[in-house]
């Protein structure tokens, strides 16, 4: 397996410079829960690659989304997550997975112990609790707020991920970002399957600034 950086802080990703990099980077690498289904060898050739493309300057965000059912046993998930957070810039996870998996059972302790292996931005799930967050040393709390209708939880989990790195890129700061990425969040729940209403999908994200207003008959 790869070796990871943990125990160290990021390289050039300390303090205020992460977001400076995180906002001017052409491309972030994002992987979450296929590393289960992957066989030994092609999860150390995983980890070699997000390895020599960090190296290169690319970002690397993670999302554990622990499923038990998938994995060969705890411990072995637990190491691979591990060896996975010792390369990310960027990790987006849950309290309860963290609790599973780490006996980490407190937003600070979780915040505190990717802080320590040198994750530079961390994004805490924390159900009914809320996002709990900490980035260039500051720490935010976005309070929960529930769906207007929950119709389907396909993709909920995806789909914060997904408009969290977005609007990032867009240069919106964590909290921000976070506020951003659960509204379509919401939105998505109150689709059956995940198959959003698209006109209300576009209007939300004109509105947050992420598409322009000339690309609202994207198809």
């Amino acid at each position: 397996m790869a070796q990871p950086v943990g125990g160290t802080q990021v390289d050039g990703c300390g303090g205020g410079d992460c977001h400076r990099r995180f906002v001017g980077k052409r491309y972030c690498l994002f992987f979450r829960h296929y590393l289960a289904i992957l066989s030994p060898p092609d999860r150390e050739a995983l980890f070699a690659f997000l390895q020599n493309a960090k190296e290169k300057g690319a970002l690397i965000a993670f999302d554990p989304n622990y499923r038990p059912a998938l994995w060969e046993s705890r411990d072995c998930a637990a190491a691979n997550t591990m060896a996975a957070y010792g390369l990310s810039d960027m990790v987006l996870t849950g309290e309860e997975e963290e609790a599973n998996l780490f006996g980490w059972r407190s937003q600070d302790t979780e915040i505190s112990e990717l802080e320590r292996i040198g994750v530079a931005e961390t994004i805490v799930k924390a159900g009914e609790r809320g996002i709990f967050g900490k980035v260039r040393g500051g720490q935010f709390h976005v309070p929960f707020e529930p769906a207007d209708r929950v119709v389907d939880t396909t993709a909920a989990g995806d789909s914060f991920a997904g408009a969290y790195l977005a609007y990032r890129l867009k240069g919106q700061e964590p909290e921000q970002a976070v506020e951003s990425a659960a509204r379509i969040a919401r939105i998505v729940v109150s689709s059956p399957g995940a198959i959003i209403e698209r006109e209300r999908f576009f209007t939300q994200l004109r509105s947050d600034n992420v598409l322009a207003s000339e690309h609202s008959n994207v198809t």
